[in-house]
């Protein structure tokens, strides 16, 4: 690398969001605000909660090529999932425990958080008209 040039870490924010209906079934999404690009599905989820966790695999998914180099903030406005995934509160289902574990697997060593944000904040959220 010639001398004066330096790798930066680059900062992106992506936001997470799904929803649940029985009529509707699942449904998916995120939305990188440092990019702009936006994913949208509809997914075949037990409920609300576990889909929440499918669209953060998703985004992880999604973003992996990003995770090598740079810092990845994932926007979530679920509390209870946000607080699993940073291990403020435990898991009493086991297939919860095992999406998180694949959740902690994809981001593990890497430079990622959850962060909760309200409901009206998250832009992932929009999506999905919530």
């Amino acid at each position: 690398m010639p001398y004066g040039i330096r790798c930066k870490y680059l900062n992106y924010v992506i936001y997470v969001d799904a929803g649940y209906g029985e009529k509707i079934g699942g449904h998916i999404a995120w939305y990188n605000e440092t990019t702009g690009k936006r994913f949208y599905e509809k997914r075949n989820c037990a409920d609300a909660f576990r889909c929440e966790l499918e669209a953060v695999i998703r985004a992880l998914e999604d973003h992996k090529e990003l995770m090598e180099n740079n810092e990845i903030h994932i926007l979530l406005d679920n509390k209870a999932v946000a607080d699993q995934l940073n291990s403020k509160s435990g898991i009493n289902h086991d297939d919860v425990r095992s999406t998180a574990m694949q959740i902690w697997g994809i981001a593990g060593g890497k430079k990622v958080t959850f962060q909760w944000v309200p409901r009206d904040q998250n832009k992932a959220g929009k999506m999905l008209g919530s």
